[in-house]
């Protein structure tokens, strides 16, 4: 019994410890909101599957997520919803490609509880995609939205 439990756990820590991520790779959003106000705001950031849809009617409620800024800082890393065999450069390639803006949900809340909605489209041609090429590493492609006024 003791030597089949230490093969399970030597095999699992082989596994666990070598494991291959299959290919995943991070999207880590940059930037940040200028306002005038001192409101609360929540922002709606596109997924990998945005990007890769094909479909440029694509609504983006289905493939964004919500994200909560601590003051008027964006920084969210998200993990993509596909496997990919491409490089950085491929898929910031693929992203140019197949969008020509990005659209970026706004959500301001004041203190009285009212929220404000509204929709900034940011041309694709605007945005700054950083990516590595380390074979070696987890693929991670930033996109530097820059300021956003509202």
């Amino acid at each position: 019994m003791k030597t089949l439990l230490t093969v399970i756990i030597i095999i699992y820590s082989i596994q666990t410890s070598i494991a291959q991520a299959c290919g995943v790779y991070e999207l880590k959003y940059i930037g940040s909101i200028e306002s005038d106000s001192k409101t609360e705001l929540k922002i709606r950031l596109p997924t990998t599957f945005f990007f890769h849809a094909s479909d440029k009617k694509n609504k983006m409620l289905s493939s964004s997520y919500n994200h909560k800024l601590t003051g008027s800082k964006i920084e969210s890393t998200i993990t993509s919803h596909l496997t990919s065999i491409y490089t950085s450069d491929q898929l910031i390639k693929l992203y140019k490609s197949n969008r020509d803006f990005i659209p970026i949900l706004i959500t301001t809340l004041d203190s009285i509880g009212h929220e404000k909605r509204f929709t900034k489209k940011i041309p694709i041609n605007k945005l700054k995609f950083i990516g590595n090429n380390n074979p070696n590493l987890l693929t991670k492609i930033s996109i530097d939205l820059g300021k956003i006024k509202i």
